[in-house]
């Protein structure tokens, strides 16, 4: 009966799944290239984390409660990271997220 509810959650997961692979992404080779090694290495671990996370959900399948905290307090940081250390390049949603739109990324 609710299966295009279910279904929304997991566009938005996967959402934020992408976001934060991207972010992590940008955000350590900017950290690294600028010397930042500390920044650097925790931009790395969010993206492992986040990795680790993508790889644990099916295809069609939510993500568990406690590996959805960690990915949204993934993002939370990197929207602070980015916000401080890269403005000049945009808001968070529009840089990271795919060059053609989420609707064709879910076709």
């Amino acid at each position: 009966m609710f299966g295009w509810l279910k279904d929304k959650q997991i566009k938005e997961q996967k959402k934020l799944l992408f976001q934060n692979s991207a972010a992590s992404k940008v955000l350590a080779g900017f950290y690294l290239a600028t010397g930042d090694s500390a920044n650097g290495a925790r931009m790395e671990a969010h993206e492992e984390q986040n990795r680790l996370i993508a790889l644990s959900v099916d295809e069609d399948a939510k993500i568990d409660a406690a590996d959805l905290k960690i990915a949204l307090d993934i993002n939370q940081d990197l929207r602070k990271h980015h916000q401080r250390s890269l403005p000049m390049n945009g808001p968070f949603d529009e840089i990271y997220r795919p060059m053609l739109g989420w609707d064709k990324y879910f076709e």
